[in-house]
């Protein structure tokens, strides 16, 4: 768990203890007095936030819409050059 360090003018910072004692920080806009945060061991300034339920489902939803338009798009772009070719 990362504890909230203090804020800059576009984010919270918070600072974390790695498992050999090596303090690090993480920039994040979100996130209350506490963040959980995964790291990698190997390289522990690498870190990454665990992103909530709704974060995700808001995230596959917004993917999803953005996969939808541009299929639409090449479609339409597709049967307008069919029928501008063919007449």
């Amino acid at each position: 768990m990362a504890e909230l360090d203090h804020y800059t003018d576009k984010s919270k910072v918070y600072r974390y203890v790695d498992q050999d004692g090596g303090l690090h920080f993480y920039r994040e806009p979100t996130g209350g007095q506490q963040l959980e945060l995964s790291y990698d061991p190997r390289n522990p300034s690498r870190a990454s936030a665990r992103q909530s339920l709704y974060g995700q489902v808001m995230m596959a939803l917004m993917a999803v819409v953005g996969l939808g338009m541009a299929c639409g798009g090449l479609g339409v772009t597709g049967y307008q050059l069919f029928i501008a070719l063919h007449g």
